[in-house]
C-alpha cells in the first residue's frame, strides 16, 4: 500500500501589520512499514499528527517597528505528545 500523507493550512492577513496561520497534518495515515535492512518488520509507522498556530502582531510605532511573533506546535505521535511554544520579537 503506498505511503498517504495529507494536510492543511490556513493563512489570513487583514492588514500589513498582523498575519495569522493554522494548521494541521497527517503522516503515515496508512501505517505504511519503514524501509529497512533489518529481518524484523514487524513495526509499523504510527501516525504522525502535528497541529501549529503562528502570529505576526505589529506594536504600531511611528519612529521603531517591533513585532511579536508567537508559535505554537503541538504533535503526537505513537505515545509520544509534544508542545513546543515561543515568543520572538
Amino acid at each position: 500500500m503506498p505511503e498517504v500523507n495529507a494536510g492543511i493550512l490556513y493563512h489570513w492577513v487583514p492588514d500589513f501589520y498582523n498575519s495569522l496561520y493554522v494548521g494541521g497534518s497527517c503522516y503515515h495515515i496508512t501505517g505504511q512499514e519503514p524501509f529497512t535492512l533489518q529481518t524484523n518488520r514487524g513495526n509499523r509507522l504510527s501516525a504522525d499528527t502535528p497541529f501549529m498556530q503562528a502570529e505576526k502582531k505589529s506594536l504600531k510605532t511611528r519612529t521603531t517597528p517591533m513585532w511579536i511573533d508567537p508559535k505554537v506546535l503541538f504533535m503526537l505521535q505513537g505515545q509520544q505528545k509534544e508542545i513546543t511554544a515561543r515568543v520572538c520579537n
